[in-house]
């Protein structure tokens, strides 16, 4: 079920700092819809009581390498992926008509964990506790229904487990979060009406930039309002809320209910322009440009105006001088540089090829300082696109005006707005002209000197000012600005070693205002290299103490990193990154409690532990390294760390890390007898989730298996003894029966024997 892709062009160089938006993800499909539907239900549902848990595991294995397959390649976020957004609801819903085969996989999460719900409660709780962590929406969406379908919670435990995971949630997830609340809502106690109450006055909408975005903001406060009342008639809380929003503006109205947002997919709704690009073509621009004009943009015809940016995109394409000349008869005529038409315009240009003569053209009129104040975003996002990519044969041609335009925009960017401190820096740098800017510069710069020869080994005059500046800048686009460099220190130490040391090392500082910005970014670029490892090992191990206050929100992400630096290019971790790792993280570990909901003790979710996550980094290491890397990792440092954490240092042994080192055991083939040995001394703990079963179970007929059987029972034996789940009993039968006849000792074989009769 593994992710597969094409791509056109791939670098593993530093140096080559254009490589990630090159990789265009093209994942095939997992099989025809009917036959898998089919399967699904006739061969699977109707035998969940066997197959429950185990196939929920591997959909959602296989749902989250999906995600993350995009995400890599900029094609998901966290607020946004495919499969989710062509979804409109968990549940079967009418609005679902056109299937396609992912549903077959989100259909078979929902009705597992569903089950789960009913029949296994345990289960259930820790996998709605793992889903809602989760980066992948259509994931956190499973989490929230799994929920809404609990019986061991109350009302109150399902409102509290909401709010408690409202930061992750935003107001996003519409439909899921709606249909809990309606059915929670009218059961809760006062305490819990009150908090979700002050949630929602608390919601603020997502794009500040958007000058709408007061406006959509109370939208989304009546529409939630409206909702609560509806769901609860006598709740006064709700009534006088909903009151208040009507003295703010008797115009209110529901727009959609809050979780029936539009969607553009196939069968759905769809933007429709009103006059077709054909239909514009038939007349001259300057025939159009009253009508275009007065054409209005309301939250409520807002596909249309999608379907009318659409329509003159495609005009752009088919008659460039069609569109060249409303932007003409625009400024002889109108001299309005802040209507909706010049954003419309600019993006249309970014969006159709142009040759090198078209090219100038657009940036004579991206040149005009009087488009600066209003249309900022879309001429840096038409830089951006200058440089995205392949390189243009006639790139460094361009260059000069292009760069002249992005040092005068850079100057007329907004300042005015107070510094606050985003869920992500990252996704608000890729949503702002500041981090188009500076990836216009980064690019372009590399486009540059990729024609030089020799290459230069410093930043030249011109880029060295551009970036410069933007690390001087102490605003708000500063700030996005050098959040997009902190990506791209890779390449920027490759390119100018000298100039990235004395000006982005500090931005990883502590005491640095750039902190949590800087190691965004730096989190979310390519780091795998010596050059890299040697400049930032210091930051790192200063960093680390920060990782559940200011690095909070990137804990598991850093977590990646710092394991990546210690395993490939720390001589000897147990020296000092892991001891400070575990300092770091154990007044955390100490003092994190986990919430009861209610009586009845329904649970409050919390993210994985950060000593379970560097648990489960290094499996994922051993994963994908071959057996003489894994050979290294344990001769080097890992066999040590394994026998001190045995010892209980730096710290004991919890259950949550040992189902992750166990999960380790597979992937150490070439120490595979020496790697049990080590397992099976590690306290005995129930296993919620056991990998290594199905790992085992898969490897029935390989080397392993034959070359060490007497360390597969004695693992085999460690794990009867930890509780297994009840799901990995019948892979335990299969390694069972495999191992008996195989050549292992009397005592070993009495056991398992023993643990046969009592499957």
């Amino acid at each position: 079920m593994g992710s597969r892709f094409r791509f056109q062009e791939f670098s593993l160089s530093p140096d080559a700092e254009n490589w990630e938006n090159l990789l265009f993800v093209d994942l095939p499909r997992i099989g025809e819809y009917n036959a898998l539907n089919q399967l699904w239900e006739k061969g699977l549902k109707p035998k969940l009581s066997q197959v429950a848990e185990p196939l929920l595991d591997r959909v959602i294995r296989h749902l989250e390498e999906q995600y993350l397959t995009l995400r890599a390649w900029e094609n998901a976020h966290r607020k946004w992926d495919p499969a989710s957004d062509r979804r409109f609801a968990i549940e079967r819903h009418k609005k679902d008509q056109y299937p396609q085969e992912i549903d077959v996989l989100i259909d078979a999460a929902r009705d597992c964990l569903e089950w789960l719900a009913l029949n296994q409660i345990d289960a259930a709780v820790r996998w709605c506790d793992r889903l809602v962590c989760a980066d992948a929406p259509l994931l956190r969406r499973l989490a929230v229904h799994g929920v809404s379908k609990r019986e061991d919670l109350t009302a109150d435990g399902k409102m509290g487990w909401l709010l408690t995971n409202m930061d992750q949630y935003k107001w996003s997830i519409h439909h899921e979060v709606a249909q809990l609340v309606r059915q929670a809502y009218p059961k809760t106690s006062l305490k819990y009406r009150t908090s979700l109450i002050e949630a929602v006055w608390a919601y603020r909408w997502p794009d500040k930039g958007n000058p709408q975005s007061e406006s959509l903001t109370a939208q989304r406060h009546f529409d939630w309002f409206n909702l609560l009342h509806k769901s609860a008639p006598n709740c006064a809380l709700a009534k006088e809320a909903l009151e208040e929003m009507l003295k703010k503006d008797s115009e209110f109205k529901p727009s959609e209910p809050p979780d029936q947002r539009p969607q553009i997919r196939s069968g759905s709704v769809a933007p429709k322009s009103p006059w077709p690009s054909e239909q514009l073509l038939e007349k001259p621009a300057a025939d159009w440009l009253d009508e275009l004009l007065a054409f209005p943009v309301t939250e409520s015809n807002r596909l249309d105006h999608i379907g009318l940016k659409q329509s003159i995109a495609e005009a752009a394409r088919q008659n460039f001088d069609w569109v060249l000349d409303l932007a003409n008869k625009a400024l002889d005529r109108t001299e309005k540089w802040d209507v909706y038409l010049w954003s419309t315009l600019i993006y249309a240009w970014s969006e159709v090829p142009l040759d090198e003569d078209k090219h100038r053209k657009v940036l004579d009129w991206l040149g005009r300082a009087q488009l600066y104040p209003k249309h900022n975003q879309p001429i840096a996002h038409t830089l951006y696109e200058l440089v995205r990519g392949e390189s243009l044969p006639y790139i460094l041609n361009l260059l000069p005006q292009a760069n002249k335009i992005a040092t005068a925009l850079w100057e007329h960017l907004d300042r005015s707005k107070q510094i606050e401190e985003p869920d992500d820096w990252l996704d608000s740098a890729l949503h702002h002209p500041a981090g188009h800017l500076a990836e216009f510069w980064i690019r372009g710069f590399s486009f540059w000197r990729e024609q030089q020869d020799p290459k230069p080994t410093v930043l030249v005059n011109e880029y060295r000012t551009a970036l410069s500046d933007i690390v001087a800048d102490q605003s708000l686009p500063g700030k996005l600005g050098r959040t997009m460099l902190t990506r791209k220190f890779a390449f920027l130490l490759t390119v100018d070693e000298a100039w990235t040391r004395g000006n982005l090392l500090p931005l990883f500082a502590p005491d640095s205002d750039d902190f949590q910005a800087a190691w965004t970014g730096f989190l979310a670029g390519k780091y795998r290299y010596p050059t890299v490892a040697e400049a930032m090992a210091d930051p790192s191990l200063k960093a680390v103490e920060r990782i559940n206050s200011d690095l909070s929100n990137q804990r598991n992400r850093f977590i990646e990193y710092y394991t990546a630096m210690l395993s490939d290019f720390v001589e000897d971790p147990l020296d000092e990154w892991i001891p400070k790792f575990f300092r770091s993280v154990r007044q955390a570990d100490s003092s994190t409690t986990a919430e009861t909901a209610n009586a009845k003790g329904g649970i409050f979710s919390r993210r994985e532990e950060p000593k379970d996550c560097f648990a489960s980094e290094v499996g994922r290491r051993l994963q994908r390294a071959d057996a003489a890397k894994g050979q290294e990792y344990w001769q080097r440092w890992l066999k040590r760390y394994w026998k001190n954490r045995l010892q209980r240092v730096p710290d004991k042994l919890e259950s949550g890390e040992i189902e992750h080192i166990l999960d380790w055991l597979p992937h150490l083939t070439s120490v595979f007898p020496e790697a049990v040995d080590l397992a099976v001394q590690m306290p005995q703990v129930p296993l919620q989730q056991c990998r290594v079963i199905y790992e085992l179970n898969k490897s029935t007929q390989s080397e392993l298996l034959q070359k060490h059987p007497e360390a597969v029972a004695k693992l085999l034996i460690y794990l009867w003894k930890c509780d297994l789940p009840r799901y990995s009993w019948d892979s335990v039968q299969e390694l069972i029966d495999t191992l008996l006849p195989l050549d292992i000792p009397p005592e070993l074989k009495q056991e398992l024997e023993e643990i046969k009769v009592q499957l």
